[in-house]
């Protein structure tokens, strides 16, 4: 799957929209998006962050 996936499955299944989990994290609603798309890759600290505000582990967000 990715983790951009990941991050957009669990957003989803939070029913947070990315202008959400963008205020939720101090990131941008575009950084986000970025993300998602698989077209930025978040540092471990950032990736952390995000990982946090979805209540998973990381090791959520690394599955295939």
């Amino acid at each position: 799957m990715g983790f951009g996936r990941n991050v957009a499955r669990y957003r989803k299944l939070r029913k947070m929209r990315q202008a959400d989990l963008a205020q939720e994290t101090g990131l941008s609603k575009g950084y986000i998006s970025r993300i998602e798309r698989g077209e930025a890759v978040p540092g471990a600290k950032t990736a952390a962050i995000i990982a946090e505000k979805l209540k998973i582990g990381m090791d959520d967000l690394k599955k295939e």
